[in-house]
């Protein structure tokens, strides 16, 4: 972990959500509640990047069928409510394959261990040294309540 942050040539944002109080509606096609998740997540990006955006995402993460709803839906944000104008293309990769998406699986897992199992020791280390550049609590009003 130390030398992950030593040598950081990347930062982290996330989004946790509290099933607990998410509509339950939308849990039952967990893909439409995915990508509205990943619209929150991804939206400050796209307001802030004037250049074509690449974005891999584990294959594992989506449903067989379903990895075009995610694209098309942020394609729909970007262009229409974020006023994006460049490229957006997505890369569906096999964490086995690439050392990046594995990277991110040690960082979700710490994450998930630090709101799942009050396991902070890790989580920390990413924070205090500004890997965590960006958190969403989803819904933020009852968060954890």
């Amino acid at each position: 972990m130390t030398k992950l942050i030593k040598e950081r040539d990347f930062s982290c944002s996330y989004i946790v959500a509290d099933l607990n109080y998410v509509e339950p509606k939308i849990l039952k096609d967990k893909n439409i509640c995915f990508n509205y998740l990943m619209s929150l997540l991804l939206m400050p990006v796209f307001r802030n990047i004037n250049e074509d955006i690449q974005i891999i995402i584990d294959n594992h993460t989506t449903k067989v069928g379903s990895a075009h709803s995610l694209k098309d839906y942020i394609r729909l944000e970007a262009y229409t409510k974020w006023e994006f104008k460049k490229n957006v293309n997505f890369e569906y990769k096999d964490s086995r394959e690439s050392k990046n998406l594995q990277c991110i699986d040690v960082i979700a897992n710490i994450i998930y261990g630090h709101y799942m199992y009050d396991k902070p020791h890790f989580y920390n280390l990413l924070n205090n040294n500004k890997v965590i550049i960006h958190s969403i609590k989803f819904p933020q009003s009852k968060f954890g309540k």
